[in-house]
Order: C-alpha cells, then sequence, then structure tokens
C-alpha cells in the first residue's frame, strides 16, 4: 500500500487559506473580494491535488507488482478489489480519499465559473491529466482514480449550487422580489 506524506498537502493548503485572507483583504480593482479569495483557494485546491497525487509516497511493506508504472483502463476494478479487501481504513483512505481531495476543486470552481457544467468538465480534465503524469513519473495511472475523482468534483460542484440557492433566497426574502429593502 502507498502513502502519501501529508505535511506538504497541509502546507499548501494552510498558505493558501492565509494568502486568500489577504487577497479578500486587499482585492485587486474591479474584482470583489470572494472572487479573490476564491480564486487563491481554487489555485490552493489544484495544488494540494498536484501535491498529493505526484508526490512522495511511502511504500509499507515490500514493493508489489501493482506499486510499478502501469495502467489501469477496466472501470471498477480497482474499486471493486478495494471494496474486497474489506479493511476499511483502506476503503477510506483510497475511495473517501479521492472524492474528498476534489470535492474543494469542484466547489470553487462551480462557485468562481458559475457554470458547474464547465466545472465537472475541467474537473475531469484536471484528474485524467494528473493520472497521467502519474504514469510518465513511473507510477500506477487508475481510471477508477478519474471516476472518483469527479465524483468528488460533482459532489463539489452540487454543493455550490445548493450554496448559492441558499444564498440567493436569502437575499430575495431579505429584500423582497423587486430586490429593494
Amino acid at each position: 500500500m502507498q502513502y502519501f506524506d501529508v505535511a506538504p498537502a497541509v502546507t499548501v493548503a494552510l498558505v493558501s487559506v492565509l494568502v486568500a485572507v489577504g487577497a479578500a483583504a486587499r482585492p485587486a480593482a474591479g474584482t470583489s473580494r470572494w472572487r479573490a479569495a476564491g480564486a487563491v483557494l481554487l489555485a490552493g485546491a489544484v495544488v494540494v491535488t498536484v501535491v498529493v497525487t505526484l508526490g512522495p509516497v511511502t511504500h509499507e511493506g515490500p514493493p508489489s507488482p501493482a506499486s510499478a508504472r502501469s495502467v489501469n483502463l477496466v472501470p471498477f476494478r480497482g474499486i471493486r478489489a478495494v471494496l474486497a479487501s474489506h479493511d476499511v481504513s483502506t476503503v477510506l483512505l483510497h475511495l473517501g480519499g479521492n472524492v474528498l481531495l476534489f470535492a474543494p476543486v469542484g466547489l470553487l470552481l462551480a462557485l468562481l465559473l458559475r457554470r458547474p457544467l464547465v466545472a465537472v468538465v475541467l474537473g475531469a480534465l484536471l484528474s485524467a491529466t494528473e493520472e497521467a503524469l502519474q504514469y510518465v513519473v513511473g507510477r500506477v495511472a487508475d481510471v477508477d482514480d478519474v471516476l472518483l475523482d469527479v465524483t468528488g468534483v460533482v459532489l463539489g460542484c452540487a454543493a455550490a449550487v445548493i450554496a448559492s440557492a441558499v444564498a440567493c433566497r436569502r437575499t430575495t426574502s431579505r429584500t423582497g422580489p423587486s430586490g429593494r429593502a
């Protein structure tokens, strides 16, 4: 089993939050505070996905043939294997980790672009690119990772759509349908 070193990813996430706070405090001319902070957070979220998927890994136990450069293009093969292991920590780390890693990307893309379908396509392209790069650097490229990553992007987009609808409803109920308070 391979595990990534969390320190670089946590560092990138924390720096992104700090820079986003700074961007919100002093946005560029013509940019809202929220869009400036969102753009910085999105960049940080993308860098975190790159660090986690392409960064250094620690091998527990002897290297297995699956840890060498290979490609899995059969959908759900790896997911079934992980589920068949009946190891809760492996299931949570591999399946849940991929979904959770890409959920912020979907959320922030959808909020910034205001086009959830475009956000899903861009998130899928990011995931597929990272999988291809994993193969290039001698690791495993797995279509199941792309499926799990896109699931995270879709969940993030859904959260953005719901949050936008709630914010719109609150604004409408506060100001009335005419937009006046």
